[in-house]
């Protein structure tokens, strides 16, 4: 599903840059004002897509380790909230660890 949603998500980002684009450069040139809304468009794109990912992510890793899907606000129903093993906990926060690490070396 993640694999899928990643190309889904690059494609309409690359439909949208070229609509933006042929707009744009409707006049035959582009302004500073166009430059701007270009810029902003892909910011918000890049937004839309890290928020996608992140949460197909972490629904995945869920019902990985648990079994069972949580709802769209990531909550479990009923009585699966309180049973969980302590070796999926460790699992849960295992990956939690992986994600924060692969965030540091990002940023330096």
């Amino acid at each position: 599903v993640i694999p899928l949603a990643l190309m889904g998500n690059l494609t309409l980002q690359r439909i949208s840059d070229a609509v933006r684009e042929w707009v744009a450069n409707g006049d035959g040139e582009k302004d500073e004002l166009e430059e701007k809304w270009d810029e902003e468009v892909e910011e918000a794109e890049n937004d839309v897509g890290g928020l996608t990912m992140s949460f197909l992510l972490s629904q995945a890793l869920r019902f990985h380790i648990s079994g069972n899907l949580a709802n769209s606000e990531g909550e479990e129903e009923g009585d699966l909230k309180y049973q969980h093993t302590v070796s999926q906990c460790i699992h849960l926060y295992m990956w939690g660890f992986i994600c924060m690490f692969l965030f540091v070396m990002i940023l330096m």
